[in-house]
């Protein structure tokens, strides 16, 4: 991947204004499963209004079996999309 992602140009010194910070959207996803070892997630997380539902699993590269998305991907995902 060589192209460059073009930054916004929107200024944030007017993002909020006071003492307080008011939300603007709030929501919840719960895993349902468990730990699987070395105190990572596993399981199925799915949002509260079910636009997410998805397995997770540990990464291959840490022992599991790769076959679901991982914690630090969703991490990554909504680091990136901020």
């Amino acid at each position: 991947m060589t192209e460059r992602i073009q930054l916004s140009t929107l200024p944030t010194e007017k993002d909020y204004d006071g003492e307080e910070f008011s939300p603007i959207y709030t929501t919840t996803v719960t895993v349902h499963g468990g730990v699987a070892s070395h105190e990572r997630a596993s399981g199925r997380a799915r949002s509260s209004d079910g636009a997410l539902d998805l397995d997770l699993r540990m990464p291959a590269e840490l022992g599991g079996d790769g076959r679901g998305t991982n914690p630090e991907q969703l991490f990554a995902a909504g680091f990136a999309a901020r």
